[in-house]
């Protein structure tokens, strides 16, 4: 297969009928409802370490005189809200550590070996780094490192997470994340974050957004997850997928995903079992259940889930003792 497959296009789109007549270069592989258009060799020279590229495919057309104006009053907006703006590297060092020893093994969006290779070598995206800090910055451990480089004095934690909030939303309405497994990745991320009246709107617009950049991925049609690059593309699926039924129940969302549209089967090695993202995914599996007696199709006779019902020693199965108390606690 070639390297990299950055977008899905279904056999329905207008474009997937033209590439084939047309028999261009760029069709990938062929799947039973469409194709995964494969990108040109520049695109390939964004990072190597995630399985396939996902670079945006850009317009070639030299720029413009009101293309200058358009990126010099992008540019002036992005400076003005603090695109660039981070914690100090010690105090981005220690968010990175909390939110990789509290976030992580419940919602394994990130791979933390690609992650820490990528900060190390000064790689890894600055609008990413913002929204692990974001996240994170709730977490009582995260206190005394809510810093930012343009000020001496130690924030308060919803101040902290406004002022990279208002950064990350920029760059994200102006694309400035042009990978699109990163993007994915900020996105759902970003998701957790929710403040002021209009915060779980602006949450499941996000998660709406990551949803919808996984179905353009094909990410709802891998199968082949043997593959350690394909296990990475598959665990962020199911990450998003427990998020939507969790967004669903909590912000009163239909879902975006479901299950008859899904390729993929939720299979975990015998290490994956043991860990509190098996128990999240379980919980999730019991909201979507629950979901389904909230649907407006729904017989109003219909009492609820009556018999049956797990209890949360049932999730935690016999591997329960393993997991520490803050861990459950989350």
């Amino acid at each position: 297969m070639p390297k990299s497959p950055p977008r899905f296009v279904g056999f329905t789109s207008p474009e997937a009928i033209l590439r084939s007549q047309l028999r261009t270069s760029y069709l990938a592989q062929q799947h039973q409802v469409g194709y995964w258009i494969q990108a040109t060799d520049e695109d390939h020279e964004e990072s190597k370490d995630y399985p396939t590229s996902s670079r945006d495919e850009g317009d070639t057309a030299a720029p413009g005189p009101e293309d200058a104006k358009i990126k010099s009053a992008m540019d002036a907006y992005l400076e003005a809200v603090g695109v660039s703006l981070l914690p100090p590297t010690a105090h981005l060092e220690a968010l990175l550590d909390i939110y990789f020893s509290s976030i992580q093994p419940i919602l394994p969006i990130l791979d933390q070996s690609i992650i820490l290779k990528q900060y190390r070598s000064g790689k890894l995206s600055r609008t990413l780094l913002q929204t692990i800090s974001i996240i994170i910055s709730k977490h009582d451990d995260a206190r005394q490192h809510l810093y930012l480089a343009d000020s001496p004095a130690l924030l308060a934690p919803r101040i902290f997470a406004r002022r990279l909030f208002t950064s990350v939303t920029a760059a994200l309405a102006l694309n400035q994340e042009r990978d699109r497994i990163v993007g994915m990745q900020i996105l759902a991320i970003v998701s957790l974050y929710s403040e002021g009246p209009s915060g779980a709107e602006q949450a499941s617009i996000n998660l709406a957004q990551a949803v919808h950049q996984a179905h353009t991925f094909g990410l709802h049609l891998i199968q082949d997850i043997n593959k350690p690059s394909d296990r990475i593309l598959a665990r962020l699926f199911w990450c998003l997928w427990c998020l939507d039924k969790i967004n669903a129940l909590m912000n009163g969302r239909p879902l975006n995903m479901h299950d008859r549209d899904n390729a993929p089967k939720f299979v975990m090695s015998d290490d994956d079992s043991r860990t509190p993202f098996r128990v999240l995914f379980e919980l999730s599996k019991i909201l979507d259940r629950v979901a389904s007696y909230y649907r407006p199709i729904m017989d109003p006779a219909t009492t609820g889930w009556e018999d049956d019902f797990p209890g949360f020693e049932d999730v935690l199965g016999d591997y329960g003792d393993q997991f520490d108390l803050p861990t459950i606690g989350e």
